[in-house]
């Protein structure tokens, strides 16, 4: 039992089942809702500023135009990379006050019993939990910074990875 893989992605179908439950959809729509527009937001930004960079620095006709089918895609790569690394960091710092309740209505209907109570209002979630986050986040980067850093050395970047995973 300790060593079935299976028994792994029948415990992801069951937690995938669970969010079909009523109550627990909004715990999970209003910060991937906003997640989603915080991204949205920063794409219109930034196609719109790169637009008028472009515009400026070069012309529409003339030699360098051509760099504008170069410089397009580059732009759109380097924006989805930035997406895809920074979504659940976003994600995790916008769910962190609504994890709790989450967490509770899950024991509520899967044991029947009700939690304890906290002090029952949101808003007052909503700090602790983004301060926790951000304590954890920066315990990440205060670790990940270094390490990034020995990638750039030569020789002591062969053990870098084998640092990363430690």
């Amino acid at each position: 039992m300790k060593n079935n893989p299976f028994l792994g992605a029948t415990h992801v179908l069951t937690g995938l089942r669970l969010l079909l439950r009523p109550g627990l959809k909004r715990y999970l729509l209003i910060p991937l809702l906003i997640n989603i527009l915080v991204f949205g937001l920063i794409g219109w930004a930034g196609y719109s500023q790169f637009d008028q960079v472009l515009a400026r620095f070069l012309p529409e006709s003339g030699w360098l135009s051509y760099f504008r089918w170069l410089l397009w895609p580059l732009f759109a790569l380097s924006f989805l990379m930035v997406v895809f690394y920074t979504f659940t960091v976003v994600a995790n710092l916008l769910a962190a006050p609504f994890n709790s309740r989450l967490s509770a209505r899950v024991e509520e209907l899967l044991t029947g019993a009700r939690p304890p109570e906290g002090d029952g209002s949101i808003a007052a979630e909503i700090l602790p939990a983004l301060l926790m986050e951000l304590r954890k986040l920066f315990y990440f980067l205060l670790r990940a910074i270094p390490l990034l850093i020995l990638f750039l050395i030569p020789v002591v970047n062969v053990a870098a990875p084998f640092l990363w995973f430690a």
